[in-house]
């Protein structure tokens, strides 16, 4: 999947650590951007960055970014390494894999942008998430509970108030959405029809495989 937004600059704070200006210079950047688009919300940075007597410079830094990323809410860090040459920045950032929060649990992904001296510059994020992909277990146990709800229509909705009300956990709620699942693609295959708690959304009968 591929999330782009508008990113701006909402400040910039930049201190010399080592060298003088118009020499070789190490730099500490503490940067606060704002994001409007598939990915919603605002991120902190922190650079360190390395300039040549030419101007130009390498940066390496760490991004928290905390928002909505489609829709979900969460957090993350990106790790940034990229040059500064001719007044562009560019950089490839990549996720920190484990840094996930929320809905954002699991993310992996990579990032690119290109910056100049414009107010405002285009970010990309090419990311997955595993429970986008079917993988329950992989997200919180409330967002596998509310999820039952919304997502698997009424055949289910019985099994997870049983959950809510704690009659059985996130596992056993996981293997009841599997099943469901399973008899969905069974239905599409002409299987038989008949009644069980495991139906799915056409009839199909759901058995455990």
């Amino acid at each position: 999947m591929r999330a782009s937004s508008a990113c701006t600059i909402a400040s910039w704070h930049e201190e010399t650590l080592t060298g003088e200006e118009g020499e070789p210079r190490l730099t500490q950047v503490s940067v606060r951007k704002l994001f409007k688009g598939e990915f919603e919300g605002e991120s902190r940075l922190e650079y360190l960055m390395a300039y040549t007597r030419a101007g130009s410079a390498g940066f390496v830094g760490i991004e928290g970014c905390q928002g909505r990323l489609g829709g979900q809410p969460g957090s993350f860090l990106l790790q940034h390494a990229g040059v500064f040459s001719e007044v562009v920045a560019q950089a490839q950032p990549q996720d920190v894999l484990g840094t996930g929060t929320g809905d954002m649990r699991g993310l992996s992904g990579e990032g690119s942008f290109s910056l100049s001296h414009a107010a405002e510059y285009e970010f990309q994020l090419d990311y997955d998430l595993p429970w986008r992909r079917g993988e329950a277990l992989d997200r919180p146990a409330d967002i596998v509970l509310r999820e039952g709800a919304m997502r698997v229509g009424p055949s289910l909705n019985g099994s997870w108030m049983a959950a809510r009300r704690g009659r059985f956990g996130a596992g056993q709620l996981a293997r009841k959405l599997r099943l469901w699942v399973q008899g969905a693609g069974r239905s599409e295959h002409g299987a038989t029809h008949g009644s069980d708690e495991g139906r799915g959304p056409a009839g199909g009968r759901a058995q455990d495989g």
